[in-house]
């Protein structure tokens, strides 16, 4: 018991006061039942339905969604990040509980995560009172708060701003000493990462990627403890690359089979130009992104919302850019490469980055510039936390918890106007499969997708509602997918 006392003793009690800041973010989701039926959180929710009825049925891992489609089947889960599911597939095999809370239980993740893995690498480098403020800027973002979660419903991509802040958090760890426990911490955290979502996860991956070869650059090769192995210095300065190598080698059984069968089918419907997926109609200008979150009237026929970085966010990242210039900067070489790294996501935000999306293969995939503003506030944190840090040094003793305390609570009043997210049934709704064919039937959407994205190529004409299909579910018989029209005279099934 004495040693179970002295291990909580050690925890940082910063991590309490973050998880604090996160109940505020995440308290939408845990006071209210349900979610909404309006956003992409809907089609989440049903494909961890189907997840979860697969793998009931003993397919743990499946790649083709059998009730999808009309009841003919679409291959949702052989494209598309899995990790979401699979956390939420926990959730959901519990008692009493169901895909709703699966898909909260994603949200939340992800929000813990980013608070958490944000806290932990900027106390390594810049102490706890620039870590809080790290931590609560990126969690209180606009776009980490209500944008992606509740205006979008984008749970796959909530979840892997969390995953990127722990990898970072992780492979700061391993820079500063090699052990067993943090090149699995890693590679773990940036499978995670790799698993989550698609696009970001690329994103997040060259940024990380682009941090580690800024290591190897700036910092010379030294360890503060023995390596696992003993190889030459030299050598370990390469660890962070290996780390993110061997992680890209983990997750290959998804994204391997992604790259090599991304021809089998209908992609070209997530790209294309002057539709809604052309990138050239989601640039930014400068007044958007440095422009106030509003007060949202949800009583409004199309209630609109800001895609911005934040007041909090982009005026504590100047104080850090002003103590950067003046050089009061700790770890200014740390700090050097996320201030390249602001100006790059900006950049790439504006109407002016056109020819490099117009020229960078596959990078219209992306479909949205506004997505950097998730990496972009990131950034933005971790040089404000490292600008908060300078003001600490100038500050009596006295007067720094004040500080500290008035920063965070101008964080959280300047988010105030999207705390009050849209209002959502009490009730979701049955998840079955019949409740799915029933909505696309309705028209609203085919197989959780909008444009056809993973129809096989293949396929020559849509296929229409099969009637025999649609009677064996409405009447609850197995389902008799055959083309029994077709089949020479004589044949049995």
């Amino acid at each position: 018991m004495n040693k179970v006392f002295q291990r909580l003793r050690q925890i940082d009690p910063g991590f309490i006061l973050v998880l604090a800041l996160c109940l505020l973010a995440i308290w939408p989701f845990i006071s209210r039942s349900a979610l909404p039926q309006e956003t992409d959180a809907e089609l989440h929710i049903y494909r961890l339905a189907e997840l979860s009825r697969l793998f009931r049925a003993g397919e743990f891992f499946p790649r083709w969604a059998t009730n999808f489609y009309y009841g003919f089947g679409y291959p949702i889960f052989n494209y598309y990040a899995p990790l979401s599911y699979y956390i939420g597939l926990g959730v959901d095999l519990l008692p009493k509980l169901g895909p709703v809370a699966g898909i909260k239980a994603g949200f939340i993740v992800g929000i813990l995560g980013a608070a958490i893995g944000m806290y932990g690498y900027s106390r390594e480098n810049w102490g706890r009172g620039a870590a809080l403020v790290s931590s609560a800027l990126f969690i209180f973002a606009p776009y980490l708060l209500f944008i992606d979660p509740h205006a979008r419903g984008d749970v796959a991509e909530s979840l892997s701003f969390g995953f990127f802040a722990l990898s970072l958090w992780a492979l700061d760890q391993l820079r500063r000493s090699p052990s067993r426990g943090r090149w699995l911490a890693s590679i773990l955290a940036i499978s995670g990462l790799i698993l989550s979502h698609n696009l970001m996860s690329v994103i997040f991956l060259g940024l990380l990627a682009s941090w580690g070869f800024w290591q190897i650059i700036v910092r010379p090769a030294s360890l503060r403890s023995a390596p696992v192995i003993k190889l030459p210095a030299k050598f370990w300065n390469w660890r962070l690359i290996i780390a993110i190598a061997l992680s890209i080698g983990l997750t290959a059984f998804f994204w391997l089979t992604v790259i090599l069968e991304q021809d089998a089918v209908n992609l070209s419907s997530l790209v294309g130009q002057g539709g809604h997926f052309d990138f050239r109609n989601h640039f930014l200008s400068l007044n958007e992104l440095f422009s106030l979150s509003k007060v949202i009237d949800w009583g409004a026929t199309q209630p609109s919302f800001v895609f911005n970085l934040g007041i909090a966010q982009w005026l504590l990242a100047a104080v850090g850019l002003l103590m950067f210039a003046l050089k009061r900067s700790k770890e200014a070489k740390e700090i050097t490469f996320f201030i390249v790294a602001m100006f790059i996501l900006i950049f790439l935000m504006l109407p002016a980055s056109t020819i490099l999306w117009s020229n960078i293969p596959y990078m219209d995939f992306i479909q949205f510039p506004w997505r950097l503003l998730g990496p972009t506030s990131a950034v933005l944190a971790i040089i404000a936390g490292s600008g908060f840090s300078a003001l600490e040094l100038i500050l009596e003793n006295k007067i720094r918890p004040l500080a500290l305390a008035a920063v965070l609570a101008l964080i959280v009043v300047a988010a105030l106007p999207l705390m009050q997210v849209p209002p959502w049934p009490a009730n979701f709704g049955p998840t079955s499969a019949l409740r799915v064919l029933e909505i696309e039937l309705s028209g609203r959407w085919l197989g959780t997708t909008s444009t056809a994205d993973f129809v096989p190529a293949s396929v020559d004409v849509i296929p229409k509602p099969e009637p025999s299909i649609v009677d064996d579910y409405k009447n609850g018989r197995p389902v008799d997918r055959i083309n029994r029209a077709t089949l020479p005279e004589g044949t049995s099934v």
